[in-house]
This record gives structure tokens, sequence and C-alpha cells, in this order.
């Protein structure tokens, strides 16, 4: 789920930070810098894990920012193909499942990669013939087992998209798509629920 990351950037160190130990005002630089971050075919950035080596600063003309040469170390979630995942559903719709893992919410479960027998329940509003939300459930010869909000779930990574692809919600849902920090599509997760294992934590 979690890898190290070896990135060299060149950090500017503005005046008035100078008067923290140079290892302490680039961890703080670097952390800000990246954390929460997107790094196209790299992942999301989590933290610093460490710094490797750094140059002497360079004061930069005009500015009198120290620029510093950094190669460091960043925990980064990018979990493989076939991992498996446990997370919560966050919302049910036509179109699949939207799961979270708390730090990172752009993991869908399309429908065609539910259990075979898994049908979309609507349910009913108040007023005539108008329709509220919804959940699935999986029926089998055994029993009716329910993808409900809330419900803790094991997923299998299948598919990662970057970029401008589409996704992060489910396709056809508005509003859904994975974004980065700032906002913009940058990084989602396609998993299945198909196999025994997967799906609610006490199913099995």
């Amino acid at each position: 789920m979690f890898i190290l990351t070896t990135i060299s950037d060149l950090v500017s160190l503005p005046p008035h930070t100078l008067y923290n130990r140079d290892i302490d005002n680039l961890t703080e630089r670097l952390n800000s810098k990246y954390a929460n971050r997107v790094l196209p075919r790299v992942g999301l950035c989590i933290c610093l894990y460490d710094i490797i080596n750094y140059s002497d600063g360079l004061v930069g003309a005009g500015t009198g920012n120290v620029n510093v040469n950094v190669e460091f170390r960043l925990i980064v979630f990018r979990p493989f193909k076939g991992e498996i995942l446990t997370g919560v559903i966050k919302r049910c719709t036509r179109q699949g499942l939207e799961v979270s893992v708390q730090f990172f919410e752009n993991i869908s479960v399309p429908k065609r990669m539910l259990f075979e027998g898994t049908v979309f329940e609507e349910e009913e509003k108040e007023e005539v013939g108008s329709k509220g939300k919804g959940t699935w459930v999986w029926r089998s010869d055994e029993a009716e087992l329910w993808f409900d909000q809330g419900t803790v779930v094991n997923v299998r990574v299948e598919v990662e998209k970057w970029g401008e692809e589409r996704s992060g919600g489910l396709e056809g849902e508005p509003g859904c798509e994975g974004k980065k920090a700032g906002g913009g599509v940058s990084y989602s997760i396609e998993a299945s629920i198909m196999e025994s294992g997967l799906g609610g934590l006490d199913w099995w």
C-alpha cells in the first residue's frame, strides 16, 4: 500500500526562516509542498520519510532566498494491482460503490465488478412516483448481504487511473472525479468485490 520514493528538488528558503536548523527548515518546507499531493505515475504523497543529502545554499539574486538542492524520500500511497484494501462504503449509486480509506476517497467499485447476483435496490421516497437513494445487495442461495453506506469492506485493486483519465467516481456520476490537492482529476483506483473474502468484513 505504501512505498518509498526518492526525489530531488530545489528548495527555496526565505530569509526569515533561516534561524531554524537546516534539516528542520527543509523538513518543514518539503512537507508543506508535498504532503497530500499527487505526483503523476508516483502516487499520493503522505509525508517526508527522510532527507538523504542537501547542498550548501546559494542566495538568489533579488530575493534573498537561499536555494538548496535536496535529495529526499517520501512515503507514498500507491497500492499494487491485486492488493486488498480495507475501506468504508461512502456512497452507493446505480453505477456501483464509492469506497474511502480515510485519507484517500477516490476508490470506485463499478457494478460489473461486484459479485454475480448483486442487484441495486432503490428506496421509495414518500412522494408518489419519486425515487430515493438505494443500495446494492448480493443475493445468494444462503443469504442476502447488503452493501450499506458505512459498511467496512475489503476490495481488490484492479486499475489505476491518472491525470486526464476518467474516474475516481463512478462512470456517469457527476462530481465524482478523483481530485488532487488544489482540484483537478489526478489519481483514482478502480477495485472489485468478486471473490471470497471480499465485501463486508463480517460476511466471512
